[in-house]
């Protein structure tokens, strides 16, 4: 492979042409080194299957043809104990050394002991007995074109030009390094295209093979092209039920496409996915989403409005939409107008309009192909593109819908939930969504399923009557008491029985696998994996929607698995109880929505509630805890949020989760909290009434909390459009003269010889930040910001108070810090030139340092000789990297001056410390460090050997200010740097670090200081080039 001569594919102009030169490279390849050869494969042959087993199957089956049945009898018993035996033999000799070398085949292999492989053989309607291979691929044919044969009879059906304004960039290319990436994470075990190219081949080769799909995918980009070879689909029946009945209905069309397809459409997909923004209710192929985050976000809206509190009774009418054949019915003129609509990049959009046109399809049936058909509309299933299509495609559904119908959506891919709360004094508008959703369907020209959609009513009060049943068009929906979404059973009684009984009825058929795993004789190993694999799993399916089940319900689960151990021999304690790792999967969920501020689950979450009631010796400020008023609302997700939530908040240092303040509410999550800020302000000589203080305290940081959740997390991301230009004056005026800037810089400089000119301007970032925070502060009392700020001034020294206050802050953090680490800490962070003479005294060999510059020297000299290599870039910025590369300085272990007594008497002179008074030395030397930065500022040059770090580290690292490297003193020993070894160790440890922290000086950090380089890229056309180059580096 690494010496086949590609010059054809290079040389072609055209990305047709290069497919097609590739095409024929690879497979006269195939064909001279692996031909192909036709095996007949027997599936009924399993490898244990020996001789003597099929002799006596033979004999068996002979006796019952006879009627003799003693003799049947004793034959089948005989029969099931040589399979028993051969299986066993079978996993001893062969299969067991599978689980090291080939995991997979392993899996597979116990799978098949125990009779639990996935079928792959497919039963058609009628028998295939009955039907010519051919004929019966053809009515398939015909079904699946059957959705738009009707609607586009121009077999030359072309799409038209989009009159809508896009915005016009170069396209971006991605990086052979990203073409390789790709190329290694393909499946080897996926079916292969039109083009016979399998995957297993593109992977093992995918170093040999990534420059000359890196041509064919950039060309494909540029010329914003879809290459025709590729347009081609084998259709992959499958079916939607077991076995299937109805031709026409009963199967889905996956289409296989060719691997190199699937790689240009991903990467295409990385490079543009930023254009393409989904709404938040869309769940489907949408980062961070799942079934999971779907159900949660619809059906605990049910819950809650259903729930007996102050909101009063409310019902819910919800609506389960089913569009008939969404994904075959986009059509391309309507999908590419909404792209346009969103302003992606106008080659994006020719690319995406090249891959829609002119598609063609064939029905490949074990072997047996159909004639082809043309693909005037749809997006195929089975390319990796085609599901955020279909997203965009159907985005804007709920746009349709008018605010005061009040009607929620939801979206997972095609499945489509409406629901509306409906109080008693109110009427439901599903029936006007619903209308208005059919005509959304015909304006984009698809077809709501009528009988297959329903509607359900949840309700437990009679106050509210219920609504009358939705129609569509004519037709009549069904409305159901109980409804499969998204797998998971919801009955309208909020109850989780159907589907407990559901899942527990279908792990129990699956028994019959660990049987058939005992009675072989097989390691208890491969009965826990065969569990693991084919029963547990349905025990847990969504399981943080329906954690918060009944005991009764827990124990009917918990059963399965006590059974299955059982069955195994096993003790019921050997696998941890499925309650606890519903207990995980719910923490894990939790996890996912604090980490993302705008996941739509975080909306149906409980709520800060305001107790209103004035009794005694209650602060009606106060707020009171989310609560369930029903025993319904206690098994709903919430509750298992809160018991999750409890738990870490009584671990974890408040205020680590910003979700944790602005939502979760003081029962008991935040007692320790309070309980540890009133000790420590007791201990400072506060009254009794401090514990009314501290809950006002803790309501200001929510409050604070609630303020930053407002702030656009974008702004953060781009700085430079977010940074303001001011002088004291106008800063004071952007503020609204709320707060006084000048007194508080006069104030801050006060005792130093800095002062800010009027016409001065500072730089602000984040202004409008900065606005809304001052806006919150005005509003506060200034004895409630002052004990906030005494509070945290406290809460970080500690550490540093008498035992009394240690033991309460150990208490709340369950964690104990020795006072010896306390005050190590302390010197090294701020005596590091002290103690770094020391350790160089006593520790560091002299010519250490020497060697490490040296090596710092070649190997900057070393960049700067491969900067020649560097292709994309232009003669301008290759010389302003090779100044940056010359100009950039080196501190190799210390700095020099730390041996001279006068100018480390210099830097600690200020400085009172003795042995006895810990926090009175902080607070000396806190002071000093507050002055030294104050009198840092105005100063343009950066000297990085003054800054109080410990160069005692294990590390190095570059500085971007000051374009310099730092190798510090702790780094050179051993295992990094060792002065009697050969010199290619040391180059191979300390030289591996050393070129890392160089390459730092060229990443986005780097380049914002030295040599003008970040002036160079941002009027040179090389930038583009090296912003690409840069979102690819890992």
């Amino acid at each position: 492979m690494a010496s086949e001569d590609w010059t054809t594919v290079y040389s072609a102009l055209d990305v047709d042409e290069k497919v097609s030169a590739y095409n024929s490279i690879i497979i006269k390849m195939l064909d001279e080194f692996l031909p192909e050869k036709t095996i007949r494969v027997h599936h009924s042959d399993k490898p244990w299957i020996t001789g003597n087993i099929k002799m006596q199957i033979k004999a068996r089956q002979k006796a019952f043809s006879r009627g003799d049945q003693p003799r049947y009898k004793q034959l089948c018993e005989k029969v099931a104990n040589l399979i028993a035996k051969a299986k066993a033999t079978y996993y001893r000799s062969k299969a067991s050394e599978f689980r090291t070398s080939n995991q997979s085949k392993w899996y597979n292999c116990i799978h098949s002991l125990v009779n639990a492989e996935n079928t792959t053989h497919t039963q058609f309607p009628h028998g295939p007995e009955n039907l010519d291979l051919s004929d019966l691929a053809e009515k398939l044919q015909k079904a699946f074109t059957k959705p738009w044969s009707d609607r586009y009879t121009n077999v030359a059906f072309e799409i038209p030009e989009v009159n809508h304004p896009h915005k016009n960039n170069k396209p971006p290319l991605p990086s052979i390094g990203q073409v390789k990436a790709v190329l290694k994470h393909l499946n080897p075990r996926k079916a292969t295209g039109i083009d016979k190219v399998p995957a297993w081949m593109l992977k093992q080769y995918h170093k040999d093979l990534a420059p000359v799909v890196y041509d064919i995918v950039c060309c494909s980009i540029s010329q914003c092209c879809y290459p025709s070879l590729y347009k081609h689909a084998l259709i992959s029946p499958v079916p939607k039920v077991q076995p299937p009945r109805d031709i026409n209905n009963d199967f889905r069309q996956i289409s296989v496409l060719p691997h190199l397809a699937k790689i240009l459409e991903k990467i295409q997909l990385q490079l543009n996915i930023e254009d393409l923004k989904i709404k938040n209710n869309q769940h489907a192929f949408t980062q961070h989403r799942s079934t999971v985050s779907a159900l949660i976000s619809t059906t605990q809206t049910w819950f809650n409005a259903t729930d007996c509190s102050k909101t009063g009774k409310m019902g819910v009418h919800a609506a389960f939409i089913d569009f008939r054949k969404a994904f075959d019915l986009v059509d391309h003129n309507i999908l590419l107008n909404k792209l346009a609509a969103m302003n992606i990049n106008k080659p994006f959009w020719l690319w995406i309009k090249s891959f829609l046109s002119g598609r063609v399809q064939q029905v490949n049936l074990n072997g047996t192909l159909s004639s082809i058909a043309t693909c005037p509309a749809g997006v195929p299933q089975g390319s990796v593109i085609s599901p955020i299509l279909f997203n965009t495609y159907i985005d804007d559904l709920e746009d349709a819908l008018p605010e005061q119908l009040k009607v929620s959506t939801n979206k997972y891919a095609d499945d489509c939930t409406q629901h509306q709360i409906v109080s008693v004094d109110s009427n439901s508008n599903l029936q006007q969504s619903i209308n208005e959703v059919n005509n959304w369907a015909v304006l984009n020209k698809m077809a709501i399923n009528a009988k297959k959609t329903k509607d359900m009513w949840i309700s437990f009060t009679d106050a509210i009557p219920e609504p009358p049943r939705l129609r569509i068009g004519n037709e009549l929906i069904e409305r159901v008491n109980a409804f499969k979404l998204l797998g998971v059973s919801f009955q309208n009684n909020l109850k989780w029985n159907a589907h407990v009984e559901e899942i527990t009825r279908k792990a129990n058929k699956r028994l019959y696998h660990l049987r058939e795993c005992r009675k072989s004789q097989l390691p208890p190993e491969v009965g826990i994996i065969t569990y693991q694999s084919k029963i547990r799993p349905i025990l847990e399916y969504a399981s943080p929607v329906w954690a918060g089940l009944p005991n009764y319900l827990r124990d009917e689960i918990e059963r399965v698995q006590s059974r299955s151990l059982r069955i195994l021999g096993l003790e019921k304690d050997y696998l941890p109880p499925l309650n606890e790792r519903r207990e995980e999967a719910t923490s894990r969920e939790v996890d996912r929505f604090m980490n993302d501020p705008h996941h739509p689950c975080r909306s149906v979450l409980p709520k800060l509630i305001n107790n209103q009631y004035n009794l005694r010796n209650i602060d009606r400020n106060r707020n009171i805890s989310f609560f369930s008023g029903t025993e319904r609302h206690k098994h709903s997700f919430s509750v298992s949020f809160l018991n999750y939530l409890t738990t870490i908040c009584n671990i974890k240092t408040y205020p680590q989760h910003i979700y944790f303040l602005k939502q979760v509410i003081d029962v008991g999550e935040f007692k320790n909290y309070k309980i540890f800020m009133s000790t420590i302000f007791k201990l400072l000589g506060s009254n009794s009434t401090i514990d009314e203080e501290v809950n006002r305290i803790v309501d200001l940081e929510r409050e604070f909390e609630d303020v930053k959740e407002t702030f656009d997390p974008r702004d953060v991301k781009n700085l430079k459009k977010n940074i303001k230009f001011m002088t004291l004056d106008e800063l004071n005026k952007f503020t609204s003269g709320k707060f006084n800037w000048t007194v508080y810089f006069e104030e801050i400089l006060n005792g130093t010889k800095i002062s800010i000119p009027s016409n001065l301007k500072l730089m602000i970032l984040l202004p409008n930040n900065i606005k809304k925070i001052v806006d919150w502060i005005k509003a506060k009392p200034k004895s409630l910001l002052a004990n906030e700020i005494i509070w945290n001034v406290i809460r970080g020294l500690i550490s540093n108070l008498p035992v009394a206050f240690r033991a309460a802050q150990d208490k709340y953090t369950q964690r104990y810090t020795p006072r010896w680490r306390i005050c190590n800490l302390l010197t090294d962070n701020y005596f590091t030139f002290a103690t770094t003479l020391l350790y160089v005294n006593k520790h560091l060999p002299e010519d250490a340092r020497k060697t490490a510059a040296e090596m710092f020297t070649e190997i900057k000299g070393q960049f700067i000789d491969g900067l020649k290599e560097q292709t994309w870039m232009d003669p301008g910025t290759r010389a302003q990297a090779r100044l940056k590369l010359q100009k950039m300085t080196d501190v190799i272990g210390f700095p020099s001056f730390i041996k001279d007594p006068a100018t480390l008497n210099a830097v600690y002179g200020h400085v009172q410390v003795d042995q006895y008074h810990l926090f009175q030395n902080t607070l000396n030397i806190f002071r000093e460090i507050f002055w030294k930065k104050l009198t840092r500022l105005g100063r343009r040059a950066t000297d990085s050997t003054r800054s109080s770090f410990s160069y005692l580290q294990i590390n190095a690292f570059y500085n971007p200010q000051s374009n310099g490297m730092t190798i510090l003193a702790g780094i050179l020993q051993p295992p990094f740097y060792k002065g009697d070894r050969l010199k290619a160790l040391n180059y191979g440890s300390l030289g591996m670090v050393v070129g890392h922290e160089i390459t730092h000086g060229f990443d986005k950090l780097g380049i914002l200081s030295g040599c003008r380089w970040i002036r160079i890229l941002e009027i040179d056309k090389t930038s583009n080039l090296y912003q690409m180059i840069l979102s690819v580096i890992v």
